[in-house]
């Protein structure tokens, strides 16, 4: 809980620093007079050795190495497919997250390395408990060891674009800074940044955190950030129904309210949206989400 409310609380103090920039925001063209554009990945079906990916748990300064490294491969993605590399000696693990409904939910298959699916670990190939709506979990390689870890999550093609559209942005998190739609503000930052490595990374993981729960939002993916466990105290071996309950009344809560505040951060303070045409799959029907004011 404490570094998504760090990772907030920083980038409203970069929205503050950046607001006297943004005031003269005609400077823009005229301080770089070339850009960036988005990598076309509608034709991309691997994602390879990908850093940073949504950095659950970890601190956001810190620089990307090995231990985040993953790849996703959606070679069969028309099919509602994707398998998932770690590495060797990457650690590498999703959200613990959950969906509101079975069209979000994926079953998961181990091929090779030693996972956790949930709670449970599965050192041999073979299929785990899917995962169910309402249910909290999370997967990954059991520990950052000298072995590659291959799994195959098998959902809707809606699912599989989601992925696909995240996994596009993680690859350009980067390209956001030099993009014409980028508030000047940023550019400047990501600029000034160019002889201290650590601050740079310490921004661009910043501003991604950001991006990719906006677009959570408008999906049905629920990140765990936490809730209110005051009330075991009535009976810390048997709490009533009614507090768990309460719990995850509040968990779903959490989360909508952090998604939500990236989603008008997104908006508003870094001109980005939720979808892309340079993101979208060839192999996904095209349909009409919404999204985010602007084009960044």
């Amino acid at each position: 809980m404490g570094i998504h409310l760090t990772t907030i609380a920083a980038t409203l103090v970069f929205a503050i620093l950046g607001e006297r920039f943004a005031r003269v925001h005609h400077i823009h063209r005229m301080m770089w007079k070339t850009c960036a554009h988005r990598t076309n990945t509608s034709h991309q079906l691997r994602f390879e050795r990908l850093q940073r990916f949504w950095t659950p748990n970890r601190s956001v300064a810190r620089p990307p190495n090995e231990i985040d490294i993953v790849t996703f491969d959606l070679t069969e993605g028309r099919n509602g497919l994707m398998t998932i590399e770690i590495p060797a000696k990457s650690g590498w693990y999703m959200l613990h997250h959950t969906h509101m409904k079975s069209d979000g939910c994926s079953s998961v298959t181990t091929l090779s390395g030693r996972w956790f699916v949930g709670s449970a670990v599965w050192t041999t190939p073979g299929p785990a408990p899917p995962e169910k709506p309402g249910q909290y979990t999370s997967i990954g390689k059991l520990d950052a060891d000298d072995e590659l870890a291959t799994a195959r999550l098998s959902g809707t093609i809606a699912s599989r674009r989601l992925d696909h559209l995240l996994c596009s942005m993680v690859q350009d998190a980067e390209v956001y800074f030099l993009l014409c739609t980028t508030p000047a503000w940023i550019r400047a930052l990501y600029a000034l940044t160019r002889s201290a490595p650590t601050a740079r990374e310490m921004l661009v993981r910043r501003v991604l955190w950001v991006q990719i729960r906006a677009t959570l939002h408008m999906h049905d993916f629920l990140e765990d950030h936490g809730t209110i466990t005051i009330f075991r105290s009535i009976n810390p071996w048997s709490p009533p129904a009614w507090v768990h309950r309460f719990e995850e009344r509040v968990r779903v809560l959490n989360s909508r309210a952090i998604s939500g505040f990236s989603y008008y951060l997104g908006k508003n303070v870094f001109g980005m949206s939720v979808r892309y045409d340079e993101y979208e799959p060839v192999w996904a029907e095209k349909g009409n989400p919404a999204s985010l004011q602007g084009s960044g």
